[in-house]
């Protein structure tokens, strides 16, 4: 491969890595790939969600956000994150590789981005410290299989809604879920059987507000 000569600063392509006719180093001197937004977040303090694009998102949907927020004159491959969040504080920053087409060459550049939070408290998270819950689910009957389904039947409702509460009695553990739709549709994807009952706990905006009973039996 023919060895490039840097024009600004005299590196050979065999040393370092070029962009065009130029070494990287001089290259993104003179024409950055593109342009860190600042940004200012709302996080939830005790769930640690952040608000995106209007939506509570946990740290993983924070690669897509930023893709939409920075600016570059060139096509971005990809975006990896590494947050990195001091509690003590409402600064933070996340570590980023941002993969550029630039030149017909694909770059690879790691960066930081420093930002600052806005701590508050999600809805979900909000309702889950007031005790809310539009749904119990009880599971009845055989004490191992319901040793064996809860943590399961927990970790599917908990990326789905939040748990308000576990309630144990000597028939079995009573789960307070916050939201009745995502309680019941995880119940009918691990194709559970249950009865449903609902109860009349109040009023808001002058409509009747029910609280749903789902009791699954297993044998």
């Amino acid at each position: 491969m023919l060895q490039k000569t840097c024009p600004r600063c005299g590196k050979s392509s065999s040393d370092v890595a070029f962009i065009a006719a130029f070494c990287k180093d001089c290259y993104l001197q003179r024409q950055p790939l593109y342009e860190l937004p600042e940004l200012e977040l709302d996080r939830c303090v005790k769930c640690g969600r952040m608000r995106l694009k209007g939506f509570w998102r946990d740290e993983k949907q924070l690669p897509d956000y930023l893709r939409e927020k920075i600016k570059s004159n060139h096509v971005i491959k990809s975006i990896a994150a590494k947050l990195h969040v001091d509690p003590d504080s409402k600064l933070a920053h996340a570590d980023v590789r941002i993969t550029v087409q630039a030149e017909g060459q694909t770059v690879a550049l790691d960066d930081r981005l420093d930002f600052r939070f806005i701590k508050t408290q999600c809805p979900d998270c909000a309702l889950m410290s007031g005790g809310y819950h539009e749904a119990i689910i009880q599971l009845r009957g055989n004490p191992e299989r319901v040793e064996r389904l809860l943590p399961k039947l927990l970790r599917r409702l908990e990326a789905r809604t939040f748990i308000s509460k576990v309630v144990e009695h000597k028939e079995g553990p009573d789960i307070q879920v916050g939201k009745k739709r995502p309680a019941l549709e995880v119940l009918s994807q691990l194709k559970l059987e249950f009865e449903t009952s609902n109860k009349l706990v109040g009023e808001h905006q002058n409509k009747r507000v029910y609280r749903t009973t789902a009791c699954v039996r297993l044998e």
